[in-house]
């Protein structure tokens, strides 16, 4: 298949629409000249796509000048066609709208290459034209009778041929500029959008081109007469259905019709509730009929949205269907995204490039990694695709899920990525990496005894974005039901205390190894300058930790700025002290009462004195136990015999956790293995839970709905097979302790 192979990037100084006089970064790519706030390609100011461009002006200003869809001519034909005006009075012009870039030499030299700014201009001057004749080459060249299935042994230079065709009813919506093209903010452009629907011919075309004409006669006239309303390049736009479309404004004037047809006779007071017409029936002929609702959808290219109905499903469903089909072929010729490889962000920071192609599901894709980078329990790990926008389909409201193993990346996973680029921004040249990404995450908060050190560093480093990213929640308390790290949670400074120590001893084996690496350091003595390090650390500073705070303690605490120096001076402190409680000083066994971290370092340290892999395993080990920490995440919906309600179930070492869906999720409910959790069962797509009210001490069977009830049962078993032992070595290690206190009892 073809490519565009022209591009250029450059600073500019640019002027469009209602924005003064600014600098730029221009980027040509794909065949669109996109216009970004910078060069980190956040923010696309403008986006236009060559083919539709015309380009004038020379010296000191370069024009470009790009049509806007419209559906202006279409309104002016069926007005022509209802015999307005006079008779023999000219036919109505219809002026087709467009947009302008005025582009000058930039101000300044941001590159720093010292090239004049009129030959930087003259220079993107004579690329534009290369690109402008590159776009509309390849934009009429591509021939999708293979792919579509239309006369398959056609050759792509043919004359075009028509894919489908048929009536339907739209309308168009442009937002203004600068506007959201979030769900909320379309929604309410929707509802105050004045224009109605306007019935034309559409015709889609074989080079991904979707022509609309007056009438079914007008589309058939021969070349030279066809007079075209307008035209969809399919390429720029992505394709998504309309859920539960409702026209305010229609329907209300559809009531007052009704009211003035029957003469207001038996009609409600308050208005109508969309939710209990009921269906219409007619007899006609001797035969009954009903009428069914019709199916809408959209055509959306950033802020240029259309929308398409038809009042027969079938054939608005035929046309969704051949339209996304069409749109996901136009976007191998323009991927935004590369299509052989994928860039995939690792705990500690790295980034790896790994080769991809349509056969490449998530599953293969993580056992290479885990290969790779020598993590031994490849099944515990996964990839998790991040959104910098709350739009991920099919999760309404979130920003991040797990990527199931047998998803296709190239054909589904960046797909979504396409499509999501059209809907948000529009067709652009360019996307920065942290708009869609994905991370290699360990996915279940099991701890095999096979993990590698490279496995438990990658942990670590997970273990610590959580602890400090607001993940991480304490057990709940009366005084902290939500369990927040406040500087009042002891067990927040013996967790800065451990990370602490683990960084004290990497900083001190790496500098005893540089000492001997001379002499040659063998793997034996590596060891065993680890074994002196386990006892020869006995001392931390509170200096040794002066700028290094925000390594160790919640990122929220820095939310407000930086904080004052004796805050700082103090958090020092505390961490020192803690230090010696735990790792220097005998730790004081109190019982139940001990929080969790000391707890599990206490038992550490009765068979060994701790080290920096020791230190890591431990945190992990305590951060697993927090409800969103190390879980994996589901959506599934709660099912009643009235309704369903759509929740997010997680799943991990503590037990199952829903939460309402959405970007700030909330806690609904949390069943532990420990003390809630009895039974599950699962049958093809219904979860059922047997589980235990706390507070109510009632017990109650839950009904959830999810596509993934065998993972989630498979994931339940696992996790209460692991607590299960360790209940019966915490109830072991009670029961010696009451033995141990009742000899000293005696004795005493």
């Amino acid at each position: 298949m073809p490519r565009f192979r022209n591009r250029h990037k450059v600073w500019m100084s640019a002027k469009f629409g209602r924005a003064g006089q600014q600098m730029v970064y221009a980027y040509m790519r794909l065949g669109m000249l996109t216009l970004y706030r910078d060069d980190t390609l956040d923010v696309p100011l403008i986006s236009f796509a060559l083919s539709q461009t015309e380009l004038t002006g020379s010296g000191s200003n370069i024009i470009l000048s790009s049509p806007l869809p419209s559906l202006a001519a279409l309104a002016a034909a069926k007005k022509k066609g209802k015999g307005d005006g006079k008779k023999g009075a000219a036919e109505p012009v219809v002026v087709t709208p467009t947009e302008e870039i005025v582009l000058s030499p930039p101000t300044e030299d941001k590159e720093g290459t010292g090239i004049a700014p009129a030959e930087k201009l003259a220079t993107l001057k004579k690329k534009l034209e290369d690109g402008i004749a590159e776009a509309k080459t390849l934009d009429f060249d591509l021939n999708l009778n293979f792919n579509l299935g239309v006369d398959v042994e056609a050759k792509p230079e043919d004359t075009l041929e028509v894919v489908t065709e048929g009536y339907l009813h739209t309308k168009f919506l442009q937002l203004d500029e600068g506007a959201g093209t979030d769900a909320r903010t379309v929604k309410k452009a929707w509802d105050g959008h004045k224009e109605g629907w306007a019935r034309a011919y559409f015709v889609l075309l074989n080079n991904g081109k979707l022509k609309y004409y007056e009438s079914a006669g007008a589309a058939g006239m021969p070349v030279g007469k066809r007079v075209e309303m307008g035209e969809v390049n399919l390429r720029l736009f992505a394709v998504t259905e309309v859920e539960e479309a409702f026209d305010a404004a229609e329907a209300a004037a559809d009531e007052k019709k009704a009211k003035e047809s029957k003469g207001g006779k038996g009609a409600k007071a308050g208005g109508t509730n969309k939710s209990k017409v009921k269906p219409v029936e007619m007899k006609i002929e001797g035969e009954f009929y009903s009428l069914v609702k019709g199916k809408q959808f959209e055509l959306r290219n950033g802020r240029l949205i259309f929308r398409l109905a038809s009042g027969v499903p079938s054939i608005a469903e035929e046309w969704l269907n051949t339209l996304t089909a069409t749109t996901t072929t136009m976007y191998q010729k323009s991927p935004v995204f590369p299509q052989n490889f994928i860039k995939v962000h690792m705990l500690n920071g790295e980034t790896s490039r790994q080769l991809i192609n349509e056969n490449t599901v998530c599953v293969n894709l993580v056992k290479r990694m885990c290969k790779e980078f020598s993590i031994n329990n490849d099944g515990e790990w996964g990839l998790y695709e991040l959104w910098d926008h709350p739009d991920i389909p099919g999760m309404p409201g979130m920003k991040e899920r797990k990527v199931p193993n047998m998803e296709s990346l190239l054909d589904q996973t960046i797909l979504k990525w396409e499509v999501a680029t059209r809907i948000r921004h529009g067709m652009v040249a360019a996307m920065p990496e942290t708009s869609f990404k994905l991370v290699l995450r360990k996915a279940s908060s099991l701890t095999p005894t096979t993990r590698s050190k490279e496995e438990l560093a990658l942990e670590y480093n997970q273990a610590m974005q959580d602890y400090k990213g607001g993940l991480f929640a304490l057990e709940e308390k009366e005084a902290n039901k939500e369990g927040t790290l406040t500087e009042e949670e002891d067990e927040v400074w013996d967790m800065a205390a451990l990370s602490a120590f683990k960084d004290a001893f990497d900083k001190r084996l790496a500098e005893a190894s540089a000492a001997e690496e001379e002499g040659g350091l063998t793997a034996e003595r590596s060891r065993e300058l680890q074994r002196m390090l386990e006892t020869s650390i006995t001392d931390m500073e509170p200096a040794d930790l002066e700028g290094t705070e925000n390594l160790y303690l919640p990122a929220a605490w820095w939310a407000n700025g930086e904080p004052n120096k004796g805050a700082m001076t103090t958090w020092r402190k505390k961490i020192c002290e803690r230090f010696h409680e735990l790792l220097v000083e005998e730790i004081i066994d109190s019982g139940d009462e001990m929080v969790l971290t000391r707890r599990l370092l206490y038992d550490y340290r009765m068979e060994a004195d701790p080290n920096a892999y020791a230190i890591m395993s431990l945190f992990v080990d305590r951060v697993r136990r927090s409800p969103k920490c190390f879980a994996m995440q589901f959506m599934a919906h709660l099912w009643s015999q009235e309704r369903t309600h759509a929740v997010v179930l997680q799943v991990n070492y503590l037990g199952l956790h829903i939460y309402t869906p959405g970007e700030a999720q909330t806690l609904l409910a949390s069943f532990a293995f420990y003390d809630s959790l009895v039974s599950w069962l699962a049958l093809n797509d219904m979860l059922t839970v047997h589980v235990v009210h706390q507070k109510m001490k009632r017990s109650a069977k839950i009904h959830l709905l999810t596509r993934e009830t065998m993972q989630v049962k498979s994931l339940l078993t696992r996790y209460a097979d692991a607590v299960l032992i360790e209940l019966q070595k915490i109830d072991k290690e009670r029961a010696l302790r009451r033995k141990v206190e009742d000899k000293n009892r005696l004795e005493a």
